[in-house]
């Protein structure tokens, strides 16, 4: 992005704020902004804009446990700072202190009384942070993959899978509320990313899915086939991870015409579903999300 440098008056030179930036973050005549040197940057920052604290009042309808989650977890992205849940009774309260704060980074429970509980932020955040997470999210399903193959190797440590899962709920939501705060560092290519992150919170859950199969129906033997699609899976896992942070053309034209597939020209994942339905049907989700993360990547770079 450029901006002309425009004279006004004799010994004063001016640059335009960029639309976007200015209508993202809310900054009206009078504002002051903080402005930072360092060598030849400048950095403008509108953390003296942000006065207060950005505040949201729930009050619960009902207390069952994923109806609060979505409430909660939805003020969270959005970027409230603190978060008042109102109507709330023991059993709500439990499942916010053992399973809410700990899936929303940077939040911490500071007051509470009989019928409701007050979450505020503790910890800031910063568009920087940004890159450090997603990677974090991609090395996580990475280890999930691995964890699964090990399992059909040796029989155990499948349940490390639903501690993955756990974390990635939390990374990716806390990467939706980055994007909401901070935006994207190519703005016009936020809603690629959008949709990228809602892709990966979908493999873990995939992942976590394929878990419970394998330990409802109590399975120690798998068809070689299945195994053959979970090692594809994991190559593929490798090479979108690869694409995402060392984009090129060629990587990408090697992600999309060398691995697997649903549709592939002997048609052999859809074929093979026959041979355990459940956990063939979570494989084939995680293969057609990274379909899409793969097309996410290409348009965040095209």
């Amino acid at each position: 992005m450029k901006r002309n440098v425009v004279a006004q008056g004799p010994s004063t030179l001016m640059v335009s704020l960029p639309a976007k930036w200015v209508k993202h973050y809310g900054v009206i005549k009078g504002n002051q902004l903080d402005l930072v040197v360092e060598g030849r940057k400048l950095i403008f920052s509108t953390d003296s804009v942000d006065e207060g604290i950005k505040s949201k009042t729930i009050k619960l309808l009902d207390n069952y446990p994923h109806y609060v989650w979505t409430e909660v977890i939805a003020q969270f992205v959005s970027g409230y700072d603190e978060i008042r849940i109102e109507n709330i009774n023991l059993e709500s309260m439990n499942f916010i202190e053992s399973d809410m704060i700990t899936a929303m980074m940077g939040f911490d429970i500071v007051k509470h009384g009989s019928d409701y509980v007050v979450l505020q932020k503790v910890l800031g955040e910063e568009a920087s942070q940004f890159d450090t997470i997603i990677r974090r999210v991609f090395l996580g399903l990475i280890e999930q993959s691995k964890v699964l193959l090990n399992f059909f190797d040796t029989g155990s440590g499948i349940d490390y899978i639903l501690n993955f899962e756990k974390t990635n709920n939390r990374q990716c939501n806390y990467l939706k509320r980055l994007l909401t705060k901070e935006g994207f560092v190519k703005a016009d290519k936020i809603v690629f990313i959008s949709i990228l992150i809602e892709y990966l919170l979908s493999i873990a859950d995939n992942f976590k899915y394929l878990v419970w199969s394998i330990q409802k129906e109590d399975m120690e033997k798998f068809d070689k086939k299945i195994i053959l699609h979970c090692e594809d899976m994991n190559e593929k896992l490798e090479l979108v991870y690869k694409l995402y942070f060392n984009y090129s053309n060629d990587l990408y034209n090697e992600v999309e015409t060398s691995t697997i597939r649903l549709e592939s020209r002997e048609g052999s994942v859809v074929d093979d579903i026959e041979l355990n339905p459940h956990v063939m049907s979570n494989i084939c989700n995680i293969i057609n999300d990274l379909r899409h993360i793969t097309y996410q990547i290409h348009g965040i770079n095209s």
